[in-house]
């Protein structure tokens, strides 16, 4: 089943060109949040899949990568419709791993509901759904404080 999910992930993302994703936060806001400079930032978009257990999650996003000074590149992203699922679908697989996956946690206190997945940070708000993740140059995992001080700021943006 996790090859069928991949291959779903793949060919949702394929024909899709991310280069011209909008930002959902001007540079000088994630330089802020995250307290390092941006040096370069640009449309990005994806998908991600998994799952343990007999849960499993997919979703596909579209935003921009940040790269900062001190090696970090952040991704703030939107969920996006794709395979006739909704928006919110994917978030809501990743927060029904809560139950079952210690890796996966809830974060209190961003968007109606949010929950922090490794690198993966996932906020929902009404009927969207929004990913902040971050990896340094090494491949290391952002720290989760920086995720939600770029996520609250993305949420303050949105309004």
């Amino acid at each position: 089943a996790e090859e069928d999910l991949g291959a779903q992930v793949s060919a949702a993302i394929d024909d899709a060109d991310f280069d011209e994703a909008e930002c959902l936060l001007p540079d000088d806001v994630v330089a802020e949040a995250a307290g390092d400079d941006v040096t370069e930032s640009s449309g990005t978009g994806g998908g991600s899949g998994g799952g343990s257990g007999d849960l499993e999650y997919s979703y596909s996003y579209a935003g921009c990568d940040f790269t900062l000074a001190g090696g970090l590149v952040l991704t703030v992203a939107e969920l996006i419709d794709t395979n006739d699922s909704t928006v919110v679908e994917g978030f809501e697989q990743v927060a029904a791993l809560v139950a079952v996956d210690d890796d996966v946690v809830p974060v209190e206190g961003l968007g109606d509901e949010a929950v922090q997945n490794d690198e993966e940070l996932l906020v929902r708000v009404g009927d969207r759904a929004f990913l902040v993740e971050g990896e340094d140059d090494a491949g290391g995992d952002a720290d989760p404080e920086v995720l939600a001080a770029v996520a609250e700021a993305l949420l303050a943006e949105i309004g």
